[in-house]
């Protein structure tokens, strides 16, 4: 069940799980903040919180900006084409990734902070059609059965 608070003639809506207190699990409650647009404003988990800006205008409006965590680290996102960031910096300096993005939205590359680039090809129905990296052999073992034990009151036919 959640409660909502509305402040400001709806400019701010607030959304909040009640806390747990069953059993042994820590109370919290979550609050998520949206702003007029319905962007999420912020989520704070137990009391930490995790705050969200969004581009207000320009070729991104509408799609996130950057997301700063409850010790000021701030991962940004820009360059948008079809909905997907092509650019993601995170809060170490030199650590980001880039992403080449097909006019279909789907993912065609992403080169890493170390410069090395995963391709993606996909179907006809713009589904994953290969692995980019190799999986490795999933290993099957079988556990012997338990010995089987006769009830202390059978006897020997």
């Amino acid at each position: 069940m959640e409660d909502e608070t509305i402040r400001d003639a709806g400019t701010v809506y607030t959304f909040s799980d009640p806390p747990n207190t069953s059993g042994n699990v820590i109370n919290h409650v979550t609050d998520r903040e949206f702003d007029s647009n319905g962007d999420l404003r912020s989520v704070s988990v137990a009391g930490v919180e995790t705050d969200y800006d969004w581009y207000t205008s320009g070729s991104n409006r509408g799609e996130i900006n950057t997301i700063t965590d409850a010790v000021s680290n701030t991962w940004t996102f820009q360059n948008y084409k079809r909905g997907t960031p092509r650019t993601e910096q995170s809060p170490i300096a030199g650590i980001g990734i880039t992403r080449t993005v097909n006019d279909s939205g789907t993912i065609a590359s992403v080169t890493d902070a170390e410069a090395k680039t995963t391709g993606y090809s996909y179907d006809d129905n713009n589904e994953l059609s290969a692995s980019p990296r190799q999986r490795p052999p999933t290993t099957t073992r079988r556990l012997p059965a338990p010995a089987r034990r006769a009830h202390p009151s059978a006897t020997a036919c």
